[in-house]
């Protein structure tokens, strides 16, 4: 049920080189020094590319997230749309600051820019962005930008592919009171199982069942007709939300709901955030719908030919010119270092992916890949805000924290900024903050057993063993 242009069909390479798809690669994963980056000025330069690049991207999850929130509940909704690289990758170049604005060339771009700009200026002011010149000032980002989309849009995908399922049948546990009706069967354990299996598991699953088929309100209504107890009728009206996301003609994939969201999980997007609601509503803890980067650790970014030239070398790349690929990275790495060599048939690519501090070395066969950007149409119509809770103050509270935390956890070398040595960029916060917690926790539970005299001796007993490393610069 895809189109050509939309990366979330079967068979799509799940990354953010989709033109890769069907080709083998091999995958070298080193210390950043295994590359030798000829000069520190390049160094200095793919560092601040990463952390700009880190923060635009966390910007995008939040803004892409608040957008879908205003309009999902839209009846016109359509999830292909949101969810596509090219609408995320316009979400991802309004984050930034460009010296030129440079004027749209189709009437789907248009129209994606305007409906980003009904919702721009409200969450730049909740993150604490009063004016857009404060965004990160990025030329030439439009490679990196539409690699980053990828990785959104995947991000998407695969969690309604991976989590819808069961998420489904999760509620429907809870909606038909599982747990609490086996529970009240108060007999000898045999007897109880026999009960468990006739009164409740079997007709919950053959529930579930007839609910991944396209089955209509009105014959589960009949079919499940449970008598004064109510569970049934209560679960499929509580259920009707859910059911009415999908149009009256929609076929399932193989006629089963749960080999259609492995397939097509675009299509269920909005299904998926309506079963959230369900749960919250039912005061029951609910799951994640919308995937956030979360970590202040910056995560890794694509490299290829054209983003070494306009970031690293910081010269502009003319559409249509030829990339002479050998040369341009000869002069940022060294070919002589082992990570290059070659390996089974397969040479460097042209590619690396990296965070500043660890880098990902990839070889193929093929090395000149042309990354495709898809294209849609149609938009849909402006739709009040719906949602239960308040992702306002959300954005109000990262806003307030993001800057600092970025800043602890992007510095790599040195003291230049803190002060201090600072932990070790891949350590996180919460890891300390838990360490802490549970030796405070075992210093009360101590306290309780021996007096107060008592002097605690904290070491690492481990340290003789794996030796004592200090923070390095790699």
């Amino acid at each position: 049920m895809d189109g050509p242009g939309f990366s979330g069909g079967i068979g799509d390479q799940q990354g953010a080189i989709d033109a890769m798809r069907g080709e083998r690669m091999t995958v070298v994963k080193e210390s950043i020094a295994s590359i030798n980056i000829r000069r520190p000025a390049y160094r200095n330069r793919l560092e601040h590319c990463v952390k700009l690049h880190h923060k635009t991207t966390m910007h995008a999850y939040r803004l892409l997230k608040y957008i879908i929130l205003h309009r999902i509940n839209n009846d016109h909704f359509d999830p292909m749309y949101y969810l596509n690289d090219c609408f995320i990758h316009e979400v991802y170049m309004e984050l930034i600051t460009k010296i030129q604005e440079r004027a749209p060339r189709t009437q789907e771009t248009i129209e994606r820019r305007a409906i980003i700009d009904q919702y721009l200026p409200a969450y730049l002011r909740l993150v604490g962005i009063n004016d857009p010149r404060e965004l990160p000032l990025m030329v030439n980002s439009q490679q990196s930008a539409l690699y980053e989309a990828v990785k959104i849009s995947t991000a998407y995908l695969n969690n309604v592919r991976n989590n819808f399922g069961k998420r489904l049948r999760q509620v429907i546990n809870v909606l038909l009171n599982v747990k609490a009706r086996q529970r009240a069967l108060a007999i000898d354990q045999r007897a109880i199982n026999q009960a468990i299996r006739r009164e409740i598991t079997n007709p919950a699953r053959r529930f579930k069942i007839a609910l991944s088929n396209r089955t209509t309100i009105e014959a589960l209504h009949a079919r499940f007709d449970d008598g004064p107890e109510g569970f049934y009728t209560t679960a499929i009206d509580q259920l009707v939300p859910f059911l009415k996301t999908y149009p009256n003609n929609m076929q399932f994939a193989q006629d089963n709901i749960y080999y259609d969201c492995k397939a097509n999980p675009h299509l269920h997007f909005k299904a998926f955030f309506r079963l959230a609601e369900l749960l919250h509503q039912r005061q029951v803890r609910s799951f994640c719908v919308f995937p956030l980067r979360q970590s202040f650790i910056p995560g890794y970014v694509i490299v290829d030919t054209k983003i070494l030239m306009s970031q690293i070398f910081q010269r502009s790349v003319r559409q249509g010119e030829p990339l002479r690929h050998c040369r341009e990275w000869g002069q940022f790495i060294d070919f002589r270092m082992p990570i290059f060599r070659a390996q089974a048939g397969r040479e460097f690519g042209n590619m690396i992916e990296t965070d500043g501090v660890g880098v990902s070395v990839l070889k193929r066969e093929q090395h000149d890949v042309q990354f495709r950007q898809p294209r849609q149409q149609g938009a849909p119509q402006q739709q009040e805000f719906p949602y239960i809770t308040d992702p306002e103050q959300y954005l109000q509270n990262f806003g307030r924290v993001y800057e600092a935390l970025l800043l602890y956890y992007s510095i790599t070398r040195g003291a230049s900024q803190t002060g201090q040595f600072p932990i070790h960029r891949k350590l996180r916060l919460s890891a300390v903050i838990n360490k802490n917690r549970c030796d405070q926790f075992l210093i009360r539970f101590l306290n309780t057993k021996f007096p107060n005299t008592t002097t605690y001796i904290m070491g690492n007993w481990s340290a003789p063993i794996h030796g004592s490393k200090n923070p390095s610069e790699d």
